[in-house]
C-alpha cells in the first residue's frame, strides 16, 4: 500500500487585509533512486519568515536548487518543510546534514540508528530533534510505507573535539 498525496493549503491576505486561501493543491512527490519519496512542502531563506514574500521556495527546492541556486538539498539558511514517504524495506545511507530538523513520525514505523551503533524505533506520533548528527533512517516493514513530516532548520556548524564536521560527512555502521 502506497501513501495517499500530500495536500499543501496556504494561506495569505487579500489587499482588504482580511485572510485569504492562497492555494491549494497536492504536491509532487520525487522519488529518489532507493524508491523513497520527498514532498517538498515550504522553504524560506531566512528566518524570520516574510510572510508578504509571494515567491514558492519549495518550487526551487523541489527542482534540486537551494536558496543561492546551487543543487543542495541540505543547505538551509532559513527553514525547510518536506514529507518523506520510506519505502517498505528501505535504509537511507548514514549521512549528516548541519542543520536542526524536527521529524514527526506520520504513519508506520521507523528506525533512527546513529553512527555510534545506537538505534531506536519510532512509532506514528513520535517525534525526533536530530542535532547534525550522523544517522539513518531504515522502514523494517515488508509491506508498509512509513512516513515523516520533517523541518529543516538551519544550525550553526557542528563542532567536535575542536574540528568542524562537514554536513557531508557518511560513513559506513
Amino acid at each position: 500500500m502506497s501513501l495517499p498525496p500530500v495536500r499543501r493549503v496556504i494561506t495569505g491576505h487579500a489587499d482588504d487585509g482580511l485572510s485569504k486561501f492562497q492555494s491549494d493543491s497536492t504536491v509532487q512527490t520525487q522519488t529518489r533512486p532507493n524508491g523513497t519519496g520527498i514532498s517538498f512542502i515550504y522553504s524560506a531563506p531566512a528566518l524570520p519568515i516574510d510572510n508578504q514574500d509571494p515567491k514558492d521556495w519549495a518550487t526551487e527546492e523541489a527542482q534540486g536548487r537551494n536558496f543561492a541556486g546551487r543543487p543542495d538539498l541540505f543547505d538551509v539558511p532559513g527553514i525547510s518543510c518536506r514529507v518523506i514517504d520510506i519505502p517498505p524495506g528501505a535504509e537511507s545511507n548514514i549521512h549528516r546534514t548541519q542543520t536542526f530538523d524536527f521529524v514527526v513520525v506520520m504513519e508506520g514505523v521507523v528506525h533512527l540508528k546513529l553512527d555510534s551503533g545506537e538505534e531506536r524505533t519510532l512509532h506514528s506520533g513520535d517525534i525526533v530533534l536530530q542535532k547534525g548528527t550522523n544517522h539513518a533512517w531504515t522502514n523494517p516493514h515488508p509491506t508498509e510505507w512509513a512516513r515523516l513530516y520533517v523541518v529543516v532548520t538551519n544550525s550553526l556548524p557542528i563542532n567536535i573535539g575542536g574540528s568542524t564536521a562537514s554536513a557531508s560527512d557518511t560513513r559506513e555502521v
